[in-house]
């Protein structure tokens, strides 16, 4: 078994780092299905909203194999592309590596309406409609994301209007050529569990920025996280000074 390695309450908030994609991958699963477990203790269903890219992939394939009950599980997008496609890429994302190996209910699926080019702002509304049936409290109960090299997560860039809006759902300004739907830090923000995954070393700038302070670029980083969410990385995004190896250190909750 790969080592676990020491969660460092290092930058803002805490960094919980890690041998290996694989390591990050069962850690990851294992809180999002304890979390999925103590919601349900609570009321009929929990929420997921996710994300897209090939580190979340991993441990979508993880949490396909628990035994959840998929059946009160109703997953949502965080963001995707507006594509001529059927579907984004991320929903097909999420729906090859967690939503069919774990047979969710079809009725539990809720793409974002971003396939076969739609109204841009339509389609954003319409989601957001979704979201008021779905949401309770006005946030999902998970959202697990992603990091981009420049330091954007989900689809929140630097100096995109989607970052300070108080619409849940927005539309983004072109990034590399690509208009993209994107659910905003006030809905974000307020989930229970909130999990940011890097992987490799391409990432290593921007954790090495989020952890030394008020980098702009990363407004959105902080925003989703804020006080108790975990960006969890592996040992190449956290750079070389990456903390002594603990194997017994438990899974970020």
């Amino acid at each position: 078994m790969e080592p676990h390695m020491t969660s460092q309450p290092v930058g803002r908030p805490r960094v919980s780092v890690v041998e290996t994609v694989e390591r990050m991958a069962r850690d990851a699963s294992t809180a999002i299905a304890r979390h999925i477990g103590q919601t349900l203790e609570q009321r009929d269903i929990c929420v997921l909203a996710l994300t897209g890219g090939s580190t979340p992939a991993a441990t979508y394939e993880q949490l396909a194999r628990m035994p959840v009950p998929w059946e009160r599980v109703h997953i949502v997008q965080t963001d995707d592309h507006i594509t001529d496609e059927a579907h984004g890429p991320s929903w097909q994302v999420i729906r090859k590596h967690l939503l069919d190996p774990a047979a969710v209910p079809a009725g539990n699926r809720h793409p974002m309406p971003t396939g076969s080019r739609p109204d841009p702002g339509d389609a954003a509304e319409s989601y957001a409609r979704l979201l008021g049936l779905l949401l309770v409290g006005g946030a999902p109960d998970v959202v697990v994301a992603g990091l981009g090299e420049d330091g954007h997560t989900v689809s929140l860039f630097h100096g995109d209007p989607a970052l300070e809006t108080d619409d849940w759902v927005a539309v983004t300004q072109p990034y590399q050529n690509t208009v993209r739907m994107t659910l905003t830090l006030p809905v974000l923000s307020g989930a229970g569990l909130r999990m940011v995954l890097a992987a490799g070393g391409g990432k290593a700038s921007a954790v090495r920025a989020h952890r030394q302070g008020d980098d702009p670029r990363l407004a959105a980083l902080r925003g989703l996280l804020g006080p108790d969410g975990t960006l969890l990385v592996d040992r190449a995004a956290f750079g070389p000074e990456a903390p002594v190896a603990d194997p017994h250190a438990p899974p970020p909750r």
